[in-house]
């Protein structure tokens, strides 16, 4: 079963199960290596550094037989876990990612490109030009989440993506704009930003209606991101949108780092505004 429950596993149960999968590792298949990590990821919970080696040997010596749901699952799970990986496993998933594109769906595409760009890899050129033509044609079948993750990852990465998939993924942003949430909304606008684009008039209204209605939600960091986004790219937040995010920044104000105080300052400035005293 999959770590789906609340209820964490005793320390010493988890330091007896490191040693064990360590000494057995050469009996671990795909499944099982991408299976452990990700369980561990999930339940936020650090490998021993034995049993991550042991298990970025065994992911590349059995690579070939991963399936694409479990190269994203062990990508996801070192990126959660903020391991940095071993070049051979990078390389290894991502022949992988390749040989099992027929098996991408729009969360492996979102996840995998996640997992790299969260880990500070820049993925081959192949494979990153095969995610954006996969991702046009699965677009309607992207949530929220998904356009958002994928969107984040590209802008981190420094790519710049086609202009067929900046539309597509434009327009299944704003049909799925009542799923978003504050950071769906914040990460989606930070990445167009910061690409350089210019979102299109019918997701930039869908993103601040979303945006005023779930302004409660928002923390500091979105609060600045997206404040700093609309102010990048020349936008000016309706009215109803910058007072809902002045009084929830002042709510939050201790909260706030010291960039994030400076960031939200400058966006303001740059819209013209002047906080609320």
């Amino acid at each position: 079963a999959r770590a789906k429950m609340e209820q964490k596993p005793h320390a010493a149960l988890l330091e007896a199960v490191q040693h064990q999968a360590t000494a057995t590792i050469r009996g671990f298949k795909p499944q099982g290596v991408s299976n452990l990590l990700w369980s561990l990821a999930t339940m936020r919970e650090q490998p021993q550094p034995f049993l991550l080696d042991a298990m970025q040997r065994q992911a590349v010596k059995t690579a070939p037989g991963f399936k694409a749901q479990e190269v994203k699952d062990v990508l996801w799970a070192l990126a959660t876990l903020e391991v940095a990986p071993e070049p051979e496993l990078v390389s290894a998933m991502q022949r992988q990612a390749m040989a099992t594109a027929g098996e991408w769906n729009p969360q492996i595409i979102a996840n995998l490109t996640w997992a790299l760009a969260k880990m500070d890899q820049t993925p081959d050129r192949a494979l990153l030009e095969a995610m954006q033509k996969k991702a046009v044609a699965t677009a309607d079948r992207f949530n929220h989440g998904g356009v958002t993750m994928f969107m984040w990852a590209l802008a981190t990465m420094g790519e710049t993506p086609h202009a067929d998939l900046l539309t597509a993924m434009q327009r299944r942003a704003t049909a799925t704009a009542s799923g978003s949430t504050p950071q769906g909304v914040s990460n989606l606008l930070w990445a167009l930003a910061k690409m350089g684009e210019e979102p299109d008039a019918d997701l930039l209204a869908a993103m601040q209606r979303r945006a005023l209605v779930i302004a409660r939600e928002f923390i500091p960091q979105e609060i600045v991101n997206l404040m700093w986004a609309l102010a990048t790219m020349g936008k000016t937040a309706d009215a109803d949108l910058l007072e809902a995010m002045q009084r929830r920044s002042t709510a939050l104000v201790e909260e706030f780092i010291p960039k994030g105080v400076s960031n939200l300052m400058w966006a303001l400035a740059k819209m013209g505004e002047q906080p609320h005293e």
